[in-house]
């Protein structure tokens, strides 16, 4: 159905779960990991539900089928949901924060919220710029930075698909060493200065051209760890072959034409804003390490894990522009 019925309709919609019916008290919880799979749909279900009698918990970690049926797990979390609603023990479960969140990356315990998505965190904008970023190979090796560019108009940073080089998917292959950045556009931060905590709803503000009347944003969120110095100079020649250690934090999609509904073709050649949704997620960037922002029209199996999309069907040539007048940017839920 899917097939025969790619967009929205009525005929989706009178099948659609109906959230806001649900007039039974909801322990929801959602898996950080789960980016393509079921994580987004929790979370939004979560806002959507009416009344008082809800609680969300959202863990880190990738264990999630493992850990459902921890005895430790059940006890600490399930179990007492169950007993106050369906024996009536009275265990003071519903005096527990609405909201619990795990950061991602932090080694902590689940913390109190007030709310999901948390109205503290700060919007913070990251601009995407030409100027290298010295960070990884990549096509571009492109710069975020905190300031809006200053150029009335830049040059703009162009790719096409498929890269002849892509060996699996968007994965470059050599020498039997998997590159997962080599063959796609990257924009990466200086090594920070101290932790950053990113939680919440992210966007991506996007100014792109395309030679086609349709074409895919596929874009990572990623976490590039600081390299550690090697003494050795047979493991430092080894290493040149090897790309710098990255933590994938999240991902988002969207097609072209489907930045408005109904679907509409894009014209070729032209500018056009878009605004991507990047999966909401909690993680703790550390000390020297680097965001990084991954842009391609396509993904791969090697470096995005079950859920990819990549099915090399398209074909063209597309242009990300970053001046003043067409500022890109990253929007990051900065807690403080």
């Amino acid at each position: 159905m899917t097939l025969d019925r790619p967009v929205a309709d009525d005929w989706w919609e009178q099948r659609a779960v109906r959230v806001e019916d649900i007039d039974i008290p909801v322990l929801n919880v959602a898996w950080w990991s789960a980016v393509g799979l079921h994580l987004r749909g929790q979370l939004d279900g979560h806002e959507r539900l009416k009344g008082t009698d809800k609680r969300l918990l959202v863990l880190a970690g990738t264990d999630s089928h493992e850990r459902y049926y921890d005895p430790d797990f059940l006890d600490t979390y399930i179990r007492p949901w169950y007993d106050h609603w369906l024996k009536g023990i009275d265990n003071g479960v519903m005096e527990s924060p609405p909201v619990r969140l795990q950061v991602a990356n932090s080694g902590r315990r689940p913390r109190a919220e007030a709310e999901w998505p948390p109205r503290r965190a700060v919007p913070t904008r990251l601009y995407l710029t030409p100027e290298p970023a010295h960070a990884v190979h990549s096509l571009n090796d492109g710069s975020l930075r905190t300031t809006p560019p200053a150029e009335p108009a830049g040059r703009p940073t162009g790719y096409a698909y498929p890269d002849p080089a892509w060996t699996v998917g968007t994965t470059v292959i050599t020498e039997g060493i998997p590159q997962p950045t080599r063959g796609i556009l990257t924009f990466t931060t200086p090594p920070l200065n101290e932790d950053v905590e990113v939680t919440g709803k992210i966007t991506l503000v996007l100014y792109a051209e395309s030679d086609q009347a349709d074409t895919d944003f596929h874009v990572k969120l990623s976490e590039q760890q600081a390299v550690p110095r090697l003494r050795n100079a047979l493991m430092r020649r080894f290493a040149k072959h090897v790309p710098p250690p990255s933590a994938m934090v999240t991902r988002g999609w969207l097609k072209a034409s489907h930045r408005v509904h109904p679907p509409r073709p894009i014209e070729p050649g032209a500018v056009v804003r878009y605004e991507i949704e990047v999966w909401p997620t909690s993680y703790l960037f550390r000390r020297g390490s680097r965001i990084r922002l991954e842009i391609a029209n396509g993904d791969s199996a090697v470096a995005d894990g079950l859920f990819h999309h990549y099915y090399g069907h398209q074909v063209g040539h597309g242009l990300i522009h970053h001046d003043a007048e067409h500022p890109s940017h990253l929007v990051l839920p900065v807690v403080h």
